[in-house]
């Protein structure tokens, strides 16, 4: 079995195994029952494409809280390699 440390924020460590159940992870950003789907420190931008012929319905992706950016007409896995994407992500990288 595989055994993880994780290091949080405050030096804070974790451990835990690939068999760890949930409840006992107790990592607020990582709780999908935290109330919010952003929520802090974390700043989320999405990036969605209405030509992503893989995820149904295409603006699904949004996220309440985020900063929700829809991209030229993108098939989905174009979205990796699309330099107007790539700029985009940069700059919500270092904004």
């Amino acid at each position: 079995m595989a055994a993880y440390r994780l290091t949080l924020a405050g030096g804070k460590s974790l451990h835990v195994s690939k068999i760890t159940p949930w409840p006992l992870l107790h990592v607020p950003w990582l709780d999908p029952n935290s109330g919010t789907e952003t929520p802090a420190p974390v700043r989320y931008t999405t990036f969605w494409s209405a030509c992503d012929e893989q995820i149904a319905p295409t603006g699904s992706t949004g996220l309440a809280g985020a900063v929700n950016l829809q991209t030229d007409c993108l098939k989905h896995n174009a979205l990796l390699t699309d330099p107007a994407v790539q700029a985009r992500v940069r700059a919500a990288l270092t904004a």
